[in-house]
C-alpha cells in the first residue's frame, strides 16, 4: 500500500467511532478527496466508506458477541447515530439482525470498563454520524 492509503487506513482505525467522511480524512492526511478515493480503490478494489462500513460493523459484531452492551449504544459506539440504519447494514453485512447474530454468537459477556457508560450516554453521540 502506498503511504497515502497507509495514513488514510492509520486515521479510519484511530477515529472508527468518530464521524468519518472521504472529505474529513483527505484534510487529515493532506490530499485532495477525489485522489484520495481514486487511490483507495486501486489500492484495495474496495470505496473508503465500504471499507469504514465493513470495520464498523466488526466492531460491533465483536461487542454484540462480548457484552451486554444495547443495539443502540453498539451502535452509537460504533459510530452510528441512526440504529435503525446501522441494524440494516449489519443484516446485509451477516444476513442477521444484530440481535439474532448475539443470540447465535456463542459469546462469552463481560463489559469492558471503557465500555461501561455507553449505555449511559448513547445519546450523546452529536460528533458521529450514520454516514462514514
Amino acid at each position: 500500500d502506498s503511504l497515502l492509503v497507509r495514513k488514510a487506513l492509520n486515521y479510519i482505525q484511530l477515529n472508527l467511532t468518530s464521524s468519518l467522511t472521504v472529505e474529513n480524512i483527505a484534510i487529515a492526511i493532506g490530499c485532495s478527496p477525489n485522489y484520495l478515493s481514486t487511490v483507495f480503490n486501486q489500492e484495495l478494489h474496495q470505496s473508503i466508506t465500504a471499507y469504514i462500513h465493513e470495520h464498523r460493523l466488526g466492531e460491533a459484531a465483536d461487542l454484540l458477541r462480548k457484552t451486554n452492551l444495547s443495539i443502540q449504544s453498539i451502535a452509537a459506539y460504533v459510530g452510528y447515530t441512526d440504529t435503525n440504519y446501522f441494524s440494516r447494514l449489519f443484516r446485509h453485512h451477516y444476513q442477521m439482525t444484530p440481535t439474532a447474530y448475539r443470540k447465535n454468537s456463542g459469546r462469552t459477556v463481560h463489559e469492558p470498563s471503557s465500555l461501561n457508560a455507553i449505555d449511559d450516554d448513547c445519546q450523546e453521540s452529536s460528533d458521529q454520524s450514520q454516514s462514514p
